[in-house]
């Protein structure tokens, strides 16, 4: 079983130091991170293709990234679910292997939480959560 920190928090709050520390520790952010940029110049340590995926399930939702967006009834049985399900799995497999301990940080998961639970039970991966304040 994969053991996953999920790092949750808004913008700005913190995360990208608590990742970088926790990727110095020996977890694994995956192969396609976030480039440095202006606006956090050490670095986001938070995977792209997570941040994409994410992304497009938002859209999905017709929503973004700072809604404040609840989740209505059970998003696991809608009729795109077996198709994110897939991806999800196909992202986790690729971006991480066979590495056990794995380190995912990105806000969009704060709104997408239910959906997520779900995702790590079908794909046996025990998260741990920290939130950043």
């Amino acid at each position: 079983m994969k053991k996953c920190i999920v790092i949750l928090g808004m913008h700005r709050s913190g995360t990208s130091a608590l990742s970088g520390v926790l990727h110095i520790l020996g977890l694994h952010l995956g192969k396609e991170i976030i480039p440095p940029h202006p606006s956090n110049p050490k670095g986001f340590f938070e995977n792209d293709r997570i941040r994409w995926f994410n992304e497009k399930i938002l859209d999905l939702l017709h929503g973004k990234w700072d809604d404040t967006l609840e989740m209505q009834g059970d998003i696991g049985n809608s009729g795109w679910s077996r198709a994110i399900y897939k991806e999800f799995q196909e992202i986790i497999q690729t971006e991480f292997g066979d590495c056990n301990q794995i380190l995912i940080k990105d806000p969009r998961i704060s709104v997408l939480l239910p959906l997520y639970h779900s995702m790590f039970e079908e794909n046996s991966i025990a998260p741990f959560f920290i939130i950043a304040v």
